[in-house]
């Protein structure tokens, strides 16, 4: 992997928590004024994936019930994620 696409891949999990979640405070209690993505458990889980490069991949991340996710902070379980490839009739495939 390159460090190329590490950085895109934080832009893109920056502007995705932003976008999904407006009007949340972007500080967690007791953290650093700064939102920081890599804090989230699934993070590490994601930069392992061996995505194949050419093909559109739409990753679900299945995270537990009781997840800080769901309370405006970060992930702090151990969440499944899930990798489906898109084809190019937009179809769900390999």
């Amino acid at each position: 992997m390159t460090p190329d696409y590490r950085k895109d891949l934080l832009s893109l999990l920056s502007l995705r928590e932003s976008a999904k979640c407006p009007k949340r405070s972007r500080k967690v209690a007791g953290d650093a004024d700064t939102y920081d993505p890599r804090r989230h458990h699934y993070f590490e889980k994601l930069l392992a994936l061996d995505l194949r490069p050419g093909f559109g991949n739409v990753v679900t991340i299945h995270h537990d019930p009781w997840c800080g996710i769901y309370q405006g902070g970060y992930c702090n379980c151990d969440p499944e994620l899930v990798v489906t490839q898109v084809t190019d009739d937009g179809q769900a495939g390999g």
